[in-house]
């Protein structure tokens, strides 16, 4: 049809230039209104592309904070599809044991099953563990450390023997994610074990904590066991549930620091009038002492009421523990639980759509036999009732 009019118009250009434009663009819009239709509701609500097909052309498609243009999205899609992804596998020889090995789909759910008991196990050591060295340690904290570095070793190892070309390694980010977290555990487990017992068998007998004196620094250095709970980033990947909810945290990455700085700008001028005003009072010492201290203060009171006595403890306590558990409020309290109430409310839309549909396709089903059976049609077999326009049309009416 878009070349018999093109044709068309073609024909009449020499006697009607000026109508056969209006025409075309006529056409445009039309087929450009039908291509927006058609599209999902959720793009259907975003930035149109009359742009591109050429409706507006030249106008600057400003693209808001919250907002994805419907062309961007459908040109991700198409790339997706069309993509042939490569996985670390393709890089593996094809003859081997240990390739073999590292390519079965037993050796990746050993691998992540041993991963989920690695991080029970850290939760368990970290509760009944007090020895801030190793050596010290229980020999049963010492075997399970061993064995889960031994294990984790031999697979990293298994899988970089397994690469034809050793350099495809560095082509494949989760083996350089395993690597990043590979070196940090031997240099704790093994590392460090061995220098300590060559300072045990120099200064004998004397236990560690009291011969070196800095226990802290020991518990900081043993802390780089919490770097082996990224780990649970590679079983979160076999949850496509849980991925989507991880993208959906990232694309909306930018919006919420948007809406922090706007917030972190409000806290901040509040606190300097704050401060100001109570300089002299009673209040102004307790709570608006300085800026950093009133916006503190303005911050959990507002943001976090219900985490004011907490909070206060910890800031004077250590304010590195404060960093980190304003953090973990941030991502927990802010962006996942109210992201689980979005998810909520959208399955609640989702479940009521589709029962919805079920009742309209139900009541459509039920018109049309009943109409059928009135005319003397045999319904018995509903699927070979064939109907006509004119008996659409009737039905319509």
């Amino acid at each position: 049809a878009p070349s018999v009019r093109g044709s068309m118009f073609s024909r009449r250009a020499s006697s009607s230039p000026h109508t056969a434009d209006t025409a075309r663009a006529a056409i445009s819009r039309r087929y450009v209104s039908s291509a927006e239709e058609s599209m999902p509701r959720s793009l259907n609500t975003l930035p149109t592309a009359r742009g591109v097909a050429g409706v507006g052309a030249g106008r600057p498609q400003r693209r808001g904070l919250f907002q994805y243009r419907a062309m961007n999205v459908k040109e991700r899609i198409r790339e997706m599809v069309t993509k042939k992804d490569r996985s670390e596998k393709d890089f593996y020889w094809k003859e081997g044991v240990l390739p073999k090995l590292a390519a079965s789909k037993a050796f990746e759910m050993c691998t992540l099953l041993t991963i989920v008991l690695n991080a029970v196990w850290i939760g368990i050591e970290t509760d009944l563990n007090d020895s801030p060295v190793l050596n010290d340690a229980h020999p049963v904290f010492q075997a399970g450390e061993h064995f889960f570095c031994l294990f984790f070793f031999c697979e990293w190892l298994t899988r970089f023997i397994a690469f034809r070309r050793k350099a495809d390694c560095l082509q494949e980010k989760w083996f350089i994610f395993d690597t990043g977290i590979m070196i940090p555990m031997v240099l704790e487990t093994w590392a460090l074990s061995l220098f300590f017992a060559i300072l045990r068998a120099l200064g004998g007998e004397v236990g560690l904590s009291s011969k070196m004196g800095n226990v802290t620094l020991f518990r900081l250095i043993r802390m780089l066991r919490l770097v082996r709970l990224l780990r649970i980033a590679k079983v979160l990947r076999c949850v496509p549930e849980l991925l989507v909810v991880v993208n959906a945290m990232t694309y909306a990455c930018r919006a919420v620091v948007m809406t922090l700085g706007l917030l972190l700008s409000v806290i901040y001028t509040t606190s300097v009038g704050f401060t100001s005003v109570t300089r002299d009072m009673e209040i102004g010492q307790k709570y608006f002492r300085s800026v950093p201290a009133a916006m503190h203060t303005l911050m959990i009171v507002g943001a976090f009421p219900d985490l004011t006595e907490i909070l206060w403890d910890i800031v004077n306590e250590n304010l590195m523990v404060w960093f980190g558990m304003f953090v973990y409020i941030l991502i927990a309290s802010l962006c996942i639980m109210n992201m689980m109430v979005g998810v909520l409310v959208e399955v609640v839309k989702s479940a009521s759509h589709t029962e919805k549909e079920s009742l309209d396709a139900d009541l459509v089903r039920s018109t049309v036999l009943e109409w059928a059976g009135n005319r003397g049609w045999d319904i018995s077999d509903p699927k070979e009732v064939a109907l006509t326009d004119e008996d659409c049309w009737e039905l319509m009416d």
